[in-house]
Parts: C-alpha cells; structure tokens; sequence
C-alpha cells in the first residue's frame, strides 16, 4: 500500500472545514515615514500627482529597487560557513480594484529602472558592435599578411 493510500484510508478524521470570519483584522496604515528616506519624496510625489493612496507607488517602489538589487544582496547565515549563501526573493502584489490605476502606477515607478536598462542596453550594442568591427579588421590584417594560395594543377 502507497503512503498516499495509507493516508486516504487512515482513521483520523479531519474535523470540517470551518467558515472564514467576514471582517479582517485592523491594520495600521501606511505612512511615509515607513519608507527609506533615500526614495520617499519620489515615491510622495507620484502618489500625490496621480492621487492614488501612498500605498500603491511605495509598493512598486520597493519592487523596483529589489529588481534593481537583484542577487548582488546575499544573506550568510551562519558567520563561520562561507559556502553557505541565500539570495532573497521579493515578491510583491498590488490587488486593488479595478480601475485603481494599478497599471498607470506601475509603469510610473519602473520608468526610471526601465530608462537605466535601456541605457545599458545600448552600451551593451555599441561595445558588441566596436568588438566585431575590431575583430574584422584584425581578421583583415591577418589575411593581407598571410601568403597567398597556390592553386595546384591535377
């Protein structure tokens, strides 16, 4: 007999499923003193010219900056083992309404990580390109100074 049909056949019983209570629990609100200074004005700002609750671009903020960070942050947990690394994933969700903006918000606060990438992107095409054309004109050198072919007869 399989585990799973031990398991099923077991005579411990579960008790029934009991209905969720409707109210959720309070919760503080969030300030804009919760955030880091270093982006709380930006993060200010957008929520107040687009009027949607501080909520929204903080969120999004501190995704970006995660995305941004990305596995250069490792966590050691123990002190002594070195060979022992944790990357911390962040993941993050904006459930809203509809028509709360969530999109509008979004794009808002990945512009400027979006523009950096952008920017490297085409860092990244001009240096690939200056590699292949310097690697062709070594190509070229080497043939010019190459001894030409003698075409053998049969």
């Amino acid at each position: 007999m399989s585990t799973a049909e031990a398991y099923l056949n077991s005579s411990d019983d579960w008790p029934d499923p009991q209905p969720l209570e409707g109210q959720l629990p309070p919760v503080a609100p969030f300030t804009e003193d919760m955030l880091p200074e270093f982006f709380r004005p930006w993060v200010v700002d957008i929520a107040d010219l687009m009027q949607v609750p501080i909520d929204s671009p903080a969120i999004c903020a501190i995704a970006a900056l995660s995305g941004v960070v990305s596995r250069r942050a490792r966590i050691q947990p123990k002190a002594i083992d070195t060979t022992w690394h944790v990357v911390p994933n962040l993941w993050t969700g904006l459930v809203m309404p509809p028509s709360q903006l969530k999109t509008p918000v979004m794009n808002r606060m990945m512009k400027p990580p979006n523009n950096i990438e952008a920017r490297w992107q085409a860092e990244n095409r001009r240096a690939v390109a200056e590699y292949l054309q310097q690697t062709s004109e070594a190509k070229k050198q080497k043939v010019k100074g190459a001894p030409k072919p003698v075409a053998k007869r049969l």
